[in-house]
């Protein structure tokens, strides 16, 4: 009992630094839960809200993205490590411009969390990025027509197909 009630202080002081916007000290206290109380159900989304803290709040985004690493790696099944995966695809693709890593992410994370709401959405990302960051026509068509394949009740799907046959309209150009 000792022990829950110190976790559950730990976790209340990350919360309280975390509203009053002493971020730093909340990804402190969190760090300081996660050590002493490994086995707590808590633990994957403290480290969600510390990488998300790092990123968004802090502004160290290479600490960031560690983060969410190490929280995919501990927990790979998790819902946490679901959403640390899309948030990773956002910190290469917005704060990074690593189109490459987060094309990468993104398609992954619709294989590996196909089940998840925005599986669709982020292979379509995906497909996106190859589209109009990297002007790789060839990888945008396979994207976009694994979106129609495998998520054919998806909202993106539409969007997809008129996007497969754009694709394939620019690769039959660059043949001429």
């Amino acid at each position: 009992a000792d022990s829950a009630l110190h976790a559950d202080t730990r976790w209340a002081l990350s919360l309280l630094h975390e509203k009053q916007k002493t971020y730093l000290a909340s990804v402190e206290r969190i760090d300081d839960f996660i050590a002493q109380h490994t086995l707590d159900d808590r633990v994957p989304l403290g480290m969600l809200r510390k990488a998300n803290m790092l990123t968004d709040r802090v502004k160290d985004v290479e600490a960031g993205i560690k983060a969410y690493l190490a929280l995919m790696e501990r927990f790979p099944e998790d819902d946490a490590a679901a959403e640390a995966q899309l948030a990773l695809g956002k910190c290469y693709e917005k704060k990074q411009k690593d189109y490459v890593r987060a094309i990468d992410t993104y398609s992954s994370f619709s294989r590996k969390f196909a089940e998840h709401k925005e599986a669709g959405a982020s292979l379509h990302l995906a497909g996106k990025l190859a589209e109009s960051k990297m002007k790789d026509y060839q990888l945008a068509l396979t994207l976009y027509q694994e979106v129609v394949e495998k998520f054919n009740k998806d909202v993106v799907v539409d969007d997809a197909r008129k996007r497969v046959k754009k694709m394939e309209e620019k690769i039959a150009k660059e043949q001429q």
